[in-house]
Formats: C-alpha cells, structure tokens, sequence
C-alpha cells in the first residue's frame, strides 16, 4: 500500500503541471518533463493497474 499511495500522491501532485507547464514560470510541460519521467509515471501506472487487476481477480472468484 505505501507504494500505491506513493505513485498516487506523485502523479497528483504532477497532474497540473504535466497539462500547463508552470504558468507563473512561463515554462511548458514539455521542457518540465523528460521522456524518462514519462516512463515512470506508465511504468507506475502499470504497477497499480496490475495489481488492482489481480485483486479484482481473488474478489470475484471468492
């Protein structure tokens, strides 16, 4: 769970500036980000994706 609530607080938190940039700054999401924190945040996705999916999975079939 602490690394479900982690991703989730993190993507949160990344969520506004990830569309807008930093407005006061001035500066757009795509000099922000790199291609590697994309990759985390799919690859972190994915982790919760997966687990959920597996625990959906038990649920039904108990």
């Amino acid at each position: 769970m602490d690394k479900i609530c982690e991703i989730s607080k993190r993507l949160a938190e990344e969520r506004g500036p990830s569309f807008y940039g930093d407005e006061r700054a001035g500066i757009p999401p795509k000099t922000l980000y790199s291609k590697e924190d994309a990759e985390k945040a799919i690859n972190d996705c994915e982790y919760v994706v997966t687990l959920c999916s597996r625990i959906f999975d038990w649920w039904v079939s108990t």
